[in-house]
């Protein structure tokens, strides 16, 4: 009698393994915030007034602006974050957070799933975010000047708080420059840019 059923059980047990792999995606609250809270918050925190580097990760509309084309999570694009290079201290990138306990391979596998499955947050269209990315039309190169009068060609992307927001010719990818390091002219030529 099993032999009978056996081949309709080998028909229905993919569909069963499927959905159980569906209804496995990453929950924001449940998978990826604690990992943040665990290693991240310590630096990179509102609450705690400490935003190194311009990073945050206690504050999901801050943490939204990092997501996207050229930011340090790309939405379904593992391979082009830098987030998973950064905890693994990996391709040149600094080991985060450099003292203390460092992420698991399970932790950064649920990071790596999150982020292939879109980086969804709550409260944050994401997918709505990217398609808003791909029409926009990029922003025209300018040069930009350090203090120290070191010149770079980066496009304006925005200003947050005391940041300015500067995608780089060289490699594409968008990083939080403090505004107080551009020389008077760069400060001006952001805020103009911000308008």
């Amino acid at each position: 009698m099993f032999a009978r059923f056996f081949p309709t059980l080998l028909l229905l047990v993919p569909g069963i393994l499927h959905a159980q792999l569906a209804a496995a995606k990453m929950d924001f609250k449940k998978d990826v915030q604690p990992i943040f809270a665990k290693y991240c918050y310590q630096c990179h925190s509102v609450q705690k007034k400490k935003e190194k580097a311009g990073f945050v990760f206690d504050d999901v509309q801050r943490l939204s602006h990092d997501v996207g084309e050229g930011r340090i999570i790309v939405p379904g694009k593992v391979d082009e974050s830098d987030l998973i290079p950064i905890v693994l201290g990996s391709n040149g990138k600094k080991e985060m957070p450099p003292d203390g306990d460092k992420l698991t391979m399970p932790e950064v596998q649920k990071l790596r799933q999150w982020i292939s499955e879109g980086a969804n947050m709550p409260g944050v269209d994401i997918a709505a975010k990217m398609a808003r990315q791909k029409r926009e039309r990029p922003h025209q190169v300018m040069n930009w000047t350090s203090k120290e009068g070191k010149a770079i060609k980066a496009s304006f992307e925005a200003i947050e708080g005391e940041f300015v927001l500067l995608r780089m010719q060289a490699d594409n990818k968008v990083y939080k420059v403090p505004l107080a390091k551009l020389n008077p002219a760069g400060q001006i030529q952001a805020k103009l840019q911000a308008e």
